[in-house]
C-alpha cells in the first residue's frame, strides 16, 4: 500500500482484559469497521488462564490459558483484526473468586 494511503487509512487499538471481551459486545463493530479498511489492533492483558472450561475439553487440552488463546486468535481472524498482543497480566477471575484474591492482582504470569 502507498505511503501516503496508508497515512490515511484510519486505525483503532482495543485494548481488553479477556479473551473473549472482543467477541461479547462489539465484535460485530469491530466486524465492520474491519470489512470498511480500518486497521483494528487488539491488545489482550490476560491469557484467560483462570476461565471456566468445559469439563468435556479438561482431557484434551493442557490449560485454559491454552484454550482461550486459541479462541482468541480464532476471533481475531474471524473478526478481521490485523495484530493481536498480549501483555501477560495474571488473571484475577471473577469478583467473589479465590484468584480474585490473590496477594498480586494485576502481576504479569511468569
Amino acid at each position: 500500500m502507498p505511503e501516503d494511503i496508508k497515512a490515511q487509512q484510519k486505525k483503532i487499538l482495543v485494548v481488553l482484559a479477556h479473551p473473549d471481551d472482543e467477541s461479547f459486545g462489539m465484535g460485530g463493530t469491530l466486524a465492520l469497521y474491519a470489512r470498511q479498511g480500518v486497521d483494528l489492533r487488539l491488545i489482550c492483558a490476560t491469557r484467560g488462564e483462570v476461565g471456566e472450561v468445559d469439563p468435556s475439553f479438561k482431557e484434551t487440552i493442557k490449560s485454559a490459558a491454552c484454550l482461550r488463546t486459541q479462541e482468541l486468535h480464532c476471533a481475531v481472524d474471524a473478526l478481521g483484526l490485523s495484530e493481536l498482543y498480549f501483555l501477560n497480566y495474571r488473571d484475577s477471575g471473577m469478583p467473589g473468586s479465590e484468584d480474585n484474591h490473590h496477594p498480586a492482582p494485576g502481576s504479569t504470569a511468569g
